[in-house]
């Protein structure tokens, strides 16, 4: 009788331990994140906007080919802050970005997240 006791005893505190185990669980990841590259360059058919869910291109934007001293600056640029703002409208935060380049290019890169 008192084996059968502590065996009980024994099975129900490993029960309640792994009832606790269990609830201590990490809750489900729910942010997702966008990568958005804009590549503006010289070179034709190379400028463009990448963005990116990080395992797929979700979606290409063509630039205009880069010239400092023209108008098709001022439309890259306004249609890199187009779509920006459309992502930042679907409800997500840009959370860093960086940029970097030289004479014939200029690369950016921002990552938005969304919990």
């Amino acid at each position: 009788m008192k084996k059968i006791t502590l065996t009980s005893l024994f099975l129900a505190g490993l029960i309640i331990i792994l009832i606790g185990i269990m609830s201590f669980k990490s809750a489900p990841n729910e942010h997702s994140y966008l990568i958005v590259r804009t590549i503006e360059t010289q070179y034709a058919g190379f400028s463009k906007i990448l963005i990116s869910d990080g395992s797929t291109i979700i979606k290409t934007i063509e630039l205009e080919r880069m010239f400092v001293k023209s108008s098709k600056v001022t439309q890259n640029f306004l249609t890199i802050s187009m779509a920006l703002e459309e992502i930042r409208s679907q409800g997500y935060v840009l959370i860093t970005s960086n940029s970097g380049g030289g004479y014939e290019y200029m690369v950016a890169n921002y990552i938005f997240e969304k919990k």
